[in-house]
């Protein structure tokens, strides 16, 4: 999966060059596995992420109306999305209408 989201910063960045860098997060653990550190700290506490265990998905900022300098414009959602699916992906919005909107992007 690296190699294909180092491959989509890149691409993006030429086709985009003007527009922010891209904001990764919440990718899989290193070995797969659940996000548990609240867990382990007595929290009340909800399993997260459910489907970033198997290491083949990631989130990508995507809420411009609440971040515009550091998300992905609007502008470029369908060109962001045929992107992802030319280097072996598929880009799904991920709570949309909120300021947590994003892309969960599989590979």
């Amino acid at each position: 999966m690296i190699i294909k989201v180092t491959s989509l910063v890149s691409l993006y960045s030429i086709i985009f060059p003007g527009d922010p860098v891209l904001r990764l997060n919440d990718a899989s653990l290193e070995r797969g596995g659940l996000f548990d550190i609240k867990a382990s700290q007595g929290e009340s506490w909800v399993p997260p992420h459910g489907t970033h265990r198997r290491g083949d998905i990631i989130d990508i900022r995507f809420n411009p109306n609440y971040n515009p300098d550091t998300a992905i414009p609007e502008v470029n959602r369908t060109k962001f999305t045929k992107l992802v699916r030319s280097i072996g992906g598929r880009a799904r919005v991920h709570s949309p209408g909120t300021s947590n909107q994003h892309f969960h992007v599989k590979f």
